[in-house]
């Protein structure tokens, strides 16, 4: 029987030691037991349950974030690399014309070579992050001109395991200088796991290095207390959904709250009917926090683009410093709106 001391943290057979981007960090992974927590750390895409993907108009943006001026001044994220974790992504004509900006695509589920999603959350999620919206102005993305690389670590049906997520973020580390990766989008969500959460530790490491880790709350409100994980990192920028109705802007029902004492999360941005790219061409709509996640990720991009040297803290003090105040409960709205920077 294993001393207290000897227990790692096991996950499908497999321990936490055995991603040396964790340990080498200087991240402690033992001893830690997932007791009756099952095997794999149960883990899914954050797709609200009332506003999920769906298809409708394009001809309106429903986002206050009217980026079109920066884009106009040459401020479209060229040059900086978008990592999305997610359920793959098609080929879309936004990510491949005029250019190729699809720069790798990792498949951790099915061990495919080419392009695919087979779910289509991961294509909506990187349509809103960096889409060209080529053929939609609604649907062009807030880093237009980002290149994009696709990890698909979740299954079709929008569900995977902590081991997947772990491998995909253990390939970053490796492979983010090569791509030029500077963002990692990550709008999904599993139950937090305590205070040395793997996935945590895992967005831990890759702040550490450079990496600008952006993660949605989660679709579980209006409770407070009910962030995802790895939203509930301090490291990540974690961002809730917006609605707007007849009274003004405000965090949508089903976003998911923090508590008095987390300080979470850092902002919320638009998450119901942000146009984007489809998984079979085309364009739709998609809702949910795994919207609000990608539009930061891609404002992260552009400030990277104008300020290359910043660390991922200095860039989440530039996002923050460019919302717009609610008068709203910081655990349920974090610092406020995200909004056009001056």
């Amino acid at each position: 029987m294993l001393s207290a001391r000897q227990e790692t943290l096991r996950l499908g057979g497999r321990i936490l030691a055995d991603y040396p981007f964790i340990s080498a960090v200087g991240a402690d992974v033992s001893p830690y037991a997932l007791e009756n927590r099952g095997t794999d750390g149960g883990i899914s895409v954050c797709v609200a349950e009332r506003v999920s993907i769906d298809d409708g108009r394009t001809g309106d943006s429903f986002s206050p974030v009217d980026l079109r001026r920066l884009h106009g001044a040459g401020i479209t994220g060229k040059s900086v690399g978008i990592a999305v974790i997610d359920t793959g992504v098609y080929a879309h004509i936004d990510f491949c014309v005029p250019r190729m900006r699809l720069t790798a695509f990792v498949d951790f589920v099915h061990g495919k070579a080419f392009p695919y999603d087979d779910h289509g959350h991961g294509t909506a999620v990187a349509g809103i992050a960096c889409g060209g919206g080529r053929f939609s102005s609604a649907a062009c993305g807030a880093a237009p001109q980002s290149d994009l690389a696709v990890l698909k670590a979740i299954d079709g049906n929008g569900s995977g395991n902590v081991l997947e997520i772990l491998t995909a973020m253990q390939w970053l580390y490796t492979n983010f200088r090569t791509l030029r990766i500077r963002v990692v989008n990550m709008s999904l969500g599993s139950e937090p796991m305590g205070a040395r959460d793997p996935l945590v530790l895992g967005v831990e490491a890759l702040t550490s290095v450079g990496l600008t880790v952006v993660a949605s709350a989660g679709n579980a409100g209006p409770s407070g207390g009910t962030l995802k994980s790895p939203g509930i990192s301090r490291a990540a920028i974690t961002v809730g959904g917006a609605e707007k109705d007849a009274h003004g802007w405000h965090a949508a029902e089903f976003s998911s709250r923090g508590t008095d004492s987390d300080d979470k999360p850092d902002l919320i941005a638009p998450a119901v009917h942000v146009g984007t790219c489809k998984e079979s061409g085309g364009y739709m709509y998609m809702s949910g926090t795994s919207a609000a996640a990608p539009l930061v990720s891609g404002v992260c991009a552009l400030i990277l683009q104008e300020n290359p040297s910043y660390t991922p803290a200095q860039v989440k003090t530039a996002v923050l410093a460019s919302l717009k105040k609610l008068d709203c409960p910081h655990s349920a709205c974090g610092a406020g709106l995200l909004c056009p920077m001056q």
